[in-house]
């Protein structure tokens, strides 16, 4: 997301509350278009607007993450349990998935032919929206599944959501606009419905925390996040 107006820019990570935030800068700003997330992110990267402008994420404890993906999609709970197989596949499953829905032509990344590359930035995001829920917040800071251009360089602030309205209030000092108080939009709900499960404390054993901590190994020693936090 960027807005010109008041010089920032927002990296939209997914499963960590950025469908709230994005409303909520839009609506502060005056933007009225609907805030479309990954769509948001298709501007053409400019370096000297990223130099000069405020670049803002916010990062998430990938356990809470990492649950959150899993009960975001009804497909999971039928037919791949919460464990260290389904989280060390994660990227694999949705391969799956979507080769089911979609035709190959439309494969992006290692391996494909140049055949079958899209080059249109915005066709291979809006395709690979599912395997970006899936990406690490490193691998995603990165554009590893989007757009090749890594990110974290031009980063002035990394906010959190175990402290996110805090944070959110920072950001709006920062940039100028009047504080809002974050609604909470897109929520993964269900997860207590559907495993009987409240937190995602709960959700873990052994075996899944080595499995997550391996996979997420690196946003566990960038952002300083082990097993224990609060949820969203």
């Amino acid at each position: 997301m960027i807005n010109h107006e008041h010089k920032f820019i927002f990296l939209h990570i997914p499963k960590n509350a950025g469908t709230s935030i994005g409303k909520a800068l839009n609506r502060q700003c005056g933007v009225t278009e609907p805030y479309e997330s990954f769509r948001i992110h298709s501007d053409d990267f400019d370096e000297k607007i990223w130099k000069e402008y405020f670049v803002f994420t916010f990062v998430r404890n990938p356990f809470a993450r990492m649950w959150s993906q899993y009960i975001y999609r009804n497909w999971l709970y039928e037919k791949y349990p919460f464990n260290e197989i389904l989280v060390n596949n994660l990227e694999r499953i949705f391969d799956i998935e979507m080769e089911q829905k979609e035709s190959s032509r439309y494969y992006y990344g290692p391996g494909a032919s140049r055949k079958n590359k899209i080059k249109d930035r915005k066709k291979i995001i809006a395709f690979f929206s599912e395997k970006i829920h899936c990406a690490t917040q490193t691998d995603f800071l990165k554009g590893m599944y989007s757009d090749g251009v890594d990110k974290r360089p031009y980063i002035d602030y990394v906010g959190r959501v175990e402290t996110l309205q805090t944070d959110f209030d920072f950001v709006c000092d920062k940039i100028g606009i009047d504080r809002i108080k974050l609604p909470r939009e897109n929520r993964s709900i269900g997860g207590a419905v559907h495993t009987g499960i409240d937190n995602y404390l709960d959700a873990y054993d052994e075996n899944t925390i080595k499995s997550v901590a391996k996979k997420c190994s690196d946003d566990i020693k960038n952002y300083k996040y082990y097993f224990e936090g609060f949820d969203e």
